[in-house]
C-alpha cells in the first residue's frame, strides 16, 4: 500500500484514537477481490488481542451477513483499512474523469465517471472494471483519510452540512446510534424517497427504480453495463 493511502495509525501499546474506540461506527475496506476499492459500514468491537499489530475486531453491518439467520460477520482489520464515516453530502454535479464512490451492493465502491447521460445519470467504471449507470444520489466524491483529515478537504457547502449535522447530534442520545447506522445505508435513497427499492434475491442485491402505486416492477437506473 502506498503511503498516501494509509490512515492514521496508533502503536498497539497506546490507547486507540477516538475513531477506533469500541462502539465507533466506521467504514472498512475488506481488500477482497470481490469488493475492490469498496467501503462498508462496521462497528468497532475491540482492539485485537491475537496479534501485536494494530488490528481491530469489527462487526460488519451488511457485508458477509448470513441472510438466513441475520447474523452479522465479525472480522479483524488493520487500522489502515478503517476510516470514520465520510462527511454527509448533498447531490452535486460531476464531470467525466471525476473520481467518485458509487453506492452498490450495500457498500461504496471507488470508481471514475466515464460518461454523463442526457437523463442526468452517470456511467461509473468501478475498480473491478464493472460499469454502472447511477443516479447522482448514489455517488459521492472519492476521498482519502490521512493524518486525521479528509483529502481532498471539505468545501464550504459540505462544511455547512457538517455544521447542521453537529447541531442535530447535540440533541441525540446514545439510544439513537442505531439510527445513524441505518441512515448511512439509506442515504443514497433518502433524497429520492419512493423511487428506489433494494431487494435480496439468491444472495445478490438488485436495485430497482421507478416503482410506484403498485405498478409492474421496472428495471431501474442503477444498472450494471
Amino acid at each position: 500500500m502506498s503511503q498516501e493511502d494509509k490512515a492514521t495509525t496508533a502503536p498497539a501499546t497506546q490507547d486507540p484514537p477516538s475513531l477506533l474506540q469500541p462502539g465507533s461506527i466506521v467504514e472498512v475496506n475488506p481488500r477482497d477481490n470481490d469488493y475492490l476499492g469498496a467501503w462498508y459500514l462496521a462497528v468497532i468491537i475491540e482492539r485485537a488481542s491475537s496479534t501485536c499489530d494494530d488490528r481491530y475486531v469489527v462487526q460488519l453491518l451488511f457485508l458477509y451477513e448470513d441472510i438466513s439467520t441475520g447474523t452479522k460477520a465479525i472480522r479483524e482489520y488493520n487500522s489502515v483499512d478503517i476510516r470514520p464515516l465520510p462527511p454527509r453530502h448533498r447531490p452535486r454535479k460531476f464531470k467525466v474523469g471525476d473520481l467518485v464512490e458509487a453506492y452498490y451492493r450495500f457498500g461504496w465502491f471507488e470508481g471514475e465517471i466515464v460518461e454523463e447521460l442526457h437523463n442526468g445519470n452517470y456511467i461509473c467504471q468501478l475498480k473491478s472494471s464493472k460499469r454502472l449507470e447511477l443516479v447522482v444520489e448514489r455517488l459521492r466524491l472519492q476521498r482519502s483519510w490521512r493524518d486525521g483529515e479528509w483529502i481532498p478537504p471539505l468545501d464550504e457547502s459540505e462544511l455547512a452540512v457538517e455544521e447542521e449535522d453537529s447541531t442535530d447530534e447535540t440533541k441525540q442520545t446514545d439510544s439513537d446510534k442505531a439510527g445513524i447506522m441505518e441512515s448511512e445505508a439509506d442515504s443514497a435513497e433518502s433524497s429520492t424517497a419512493g423511487t428506489g427499492n433494494m431487494q435480496e434475491a439468491s444472495g445478490q442485491v438488485t436495485i430497482e427504480e421507478g416503482l410506484s402505486k403498485g405498478e409492474h416492477d421496472e428495471e431501474g437506473n442503477d444498472e450494471e453495463l
